[in-house]
């Protein structure tokens, strides 16, 4: 009688314990959350480990890595890295003998922002975020880098066709914002979209196809030397112009006159570099001007002179208007190209590097 009342007991036991399938095992084996974990990992164990298809034993194995052999490690999932293994990913036991780990970075944080760098010598670009990885490049004064993600000391940003790595230093890159539609523009506005008009205006030229002339970082040698005058100072070749000029000369002759600061962030930034690229009025002739293609976008007449019926029909213009004036006048600016061309063909030479300021324009200010 003992016996049976032990039996029944077991059996009481053993239905009272949850049971789970091995896939449900599977299922919570996969369940584990991977983090982020940058690094490389030198194999030291004799017999190599084997690379799974899920940080689980019971996966499939993919194949296997062997003593010497270096695996780049992305992510930890549980007791297991997730590395890079043939044209994708497998799994490794995270063990404390037999990988050892050459460098363990903290691993790449979500990071969006644009920087403009300040530095005169500029950055080197790595393809990892070390200074002894391979330099890709350089971004240099005056350039504007999007940020992706922080790596430890270093920003991820986009480079080229991919990505590449510069260090996150204090001094030499200042984080700027992306223009804000329900924001009024600002200096700090004008110094953002400075970093980028400079960029696309470059350094000396004097090409004789261009009707400007002499030209540094944008400023005319006309514009110049009117610019000396006002100052009562002697003239002198624009060659030679230093960069506190050339940001007066932009804030004082361009983005006051267009009463820019009247304007949400991303009209202003358009306006500015459409004034510094093909003239803030225009002239009779039809050739374009910022001031025109905003009275065009207005519907009004578009005479190039920012007068009090310009200025009455730009006050009627709620803020919530303004992105799509800038969209407007953004267009006007790439048909004018095409006009431009068909006014004077020697122009033709200048179309394709217009257009692609005008593409880099737009997503620069995000229309």
């Amino acid at each position: 009688m003992k016996t049976i009342k032990k039996i029944m007991i077991f059996c009481l036991i053993i239905v009272a314990l949850p049971f789970y399938s091995p896939q449900e095992n599977a299922e919570a084996a996969s369940a584990v959350t991977e983090t982020t974990f940058i690094s490389q990992g030198t194999i030291t164990e004799p017999s190599g480990f084997n690379v799974r298809s899920k940080p689980s034993a019971s996966s499939t194995r993919l194949g296997g890595v062997y003593k010497n052999n270096t695996v780049n490690i992305v992510a930890k999932s549980g007791d297991w890295y997730k590395i890079k293994f043939g044209n994708g990913y497998g799994y490794i036991m995270a063990v404390k003998s037999g990988l050892v780990l050459i460098k363990k970075d903290p691993g790449e944080t979500p990071f969006t922002a644009q920087g403009r760098i300040t530095e005169p010598s500029g950055f080197n670009v790595r393809s990892k975020p070390n200074a002894s990885s391979t330099r890709l490049g350089g971004v240099y004064k005056n350039n504007t880098v999007n940020i992706v993600a922080k790596s430890g000391d270093w920003y991820k940003i986009k480079f080229g066709n991919g990505y590449g790595y510069i260090m996150a230093v204090k001094n030499g890159l200042t984080l700027v914002t992306p223009p804000d539609p329900n924001k009024l523009a600002s200096y700090n506005t004008f110094l953002n979209i400075l970093s980028f008009t400079l960029k696309w205006e470059g350094g000396y030229v004097d090409n004789k196809l261009d009707p400007g002339g002499r030209t540094n970082k944008g400023i005319t040698q006309r514009v110049y030397t009117n610019y000396l005058k006002g100052k009562k100072l002697a003239d002198k070749n624009v060659k030679y112009i230093t960069d506190a000029e050339v940001k007066d000369i932009y804030y004082s002759k361009f983005w006051t006159p267009l009463k820019l600061n009247s304007m949400n962030e991303k009209l202003a930034m358009i306006m500015f570099d459409t004034a510094v690229n093909v003239g803030p009025n225009g002239n009779n002739s039809g050739a374009g001007g910022a001031i025109k293609f905003l009275q065009q976008a207005m519907g009004i007449t578009a005479d190039g002179s920012w007068g009090p019926k310009t200025e009455a029909a730009f006050k009627k213009q709620p803020l919530a208007n303004h992105n799509q004036l800038a969209s407007k006048v953004m267009q006007l600016r790439i048909d004018f190209r095409y006009v431009r061309v068909k006014q004077n063909p020697s122009q033709k030479t200048f179309l394709e590097g217009w257009l692609n300021r005008d593409n880099a324009l737009k997503k620069f200010v995000g229309i």
